[in-house]
């Protein structure tokens, strides 16, 4: 199966840039398209996306409607003038787009990297932790809680400042029966383990629970991580079989992806309100009538692992 490129990028010298640059590495490059295009236009696909534009999230949001294909959002072009920066930035890119275009692909299109996955690695669900204020105490305990044998790849998402979010794992790690780690692109989600999202740069997970970080790229303001944006980008792929818990926080982030989830099917739980140091989160989805359960950090460990005993 022969992979094809599709080009987004802010004004057609840009994109005239970007063609030649992929050309010299040999990619058929199917579509160039300026953002305002993009944005305007019908749904076409490629096999891969490549966005260089200030408006990088708006065009990632509406490349995820139209695609499962896999969405590279590249650092912001430097200036042809600065030869040194641009050369190492050219280089850079090639090296990303051929690693992502020369993965082995089966006869559907599928990468055949998903079937590396040992069979103790291979999960069945993706549950989605939401938490901000007083979370990490909240998830620690939940965590600590879980079956080991559980088949679920966990992602972890939490408002965090972005110096300590590397560091949940280490405190994470202490207690939980499953390993613990920080996302970063080519991290695979893996069964009976827990990765933490990157609090301040955009992150999409793939068909094969591949992670792609973007260097430059932030969440939607104000939230870092942006947990809407996260749970419709985990739900584009895995949506038919993930779940949401939204743990302590302060604000409503979440709310609106989680009821919009909840109507399609997907298990939303909340953390009971007086169990939290800040329960706004918890009761922005237990106002809006997406939380199907509502529980203690405990009791909401315990209704996973009963939930899996069923099977």
């Amino acid at each position: 199966m022969k992979s094809s490129v599709g080009l987004v990028a802010d004004d057609m010298a840009m994109l005239h840039r970007l063609r030649n640059i992929l050309t010299t590495i040999h990619c058929d490059v199917k579509h160039c398209l300026t953002a305002e295009q993009l944005l305007a236009s019908d749904p076409v696909d490629s096999s891969l996306w490549l966005v260089v534009s200030k408006d990088a999230a708006e065009i990632f949001d509406c490349l995820s409607e139209w695609t499962d294909a896999t969405i590279f959002l590249a650092d912001d072009m430097p200036s042809v003038v600065d030869d040194f920066s641009y050369k190492q930035w050219r280089q850079r890119l090639e090296e990303k787009v051929t690693k992502v275009l020369q993965q082995e692909r089966d006869d559907d299109g599928i990468p055949i990297a998903v079937r590396a996955l040992t069979e103790e690695e291979q999960f069945e669900h993706v549950w989605v932790i939401a938490a901000s204020l007083g979370g990490p105490e909240a998830v620690k305990v939940f965590l600590s809680h879980l079956n080991a044998d559980l088949p679920i790849a966990f992602i972890y998402a939490q408002h965090i400042e972005e110096s300590f979010a590397q560091f949940l794992p280490d405190v994470l790690n202490k207690e939980c029966p499953f390993e613990v780690s920080y996302g970063e692109s080519g991290t695979l989600l893996k069964r009976a383990t827990v990765t933490v999202i990157p609090s301040h740069r955009m992150t999409q997970i793939d068909e094969r629970g591949c992670f792609q970080v973007a260097e430059t790229l932030s969440w939607k303001a104000p939230y870092t991580p942006n947990l809407d944006q996260l749970m419709l980008n985990v739900a584009k792929n895995f949506g038919s079989k993930m779940g949401v818990i939204v743990f302590s926080g302060m604000c409503d982030d979440g709310a609106m992806s989680a009821l919009n989830l909840s109507k399609k099917g997907v298990p939303v739980w909340a953390q009971k309100p007086d169990d939290c140091i800040c329960s706004s989160m918890p009761d922005a989805v237990i106002a809006n009538k997406s939380a199907s359960y509502i529980g203690n950090s405990k009791a909401l460990a315990q209704h996973l692992n009963q939930r899996y005993m069923k099977f």
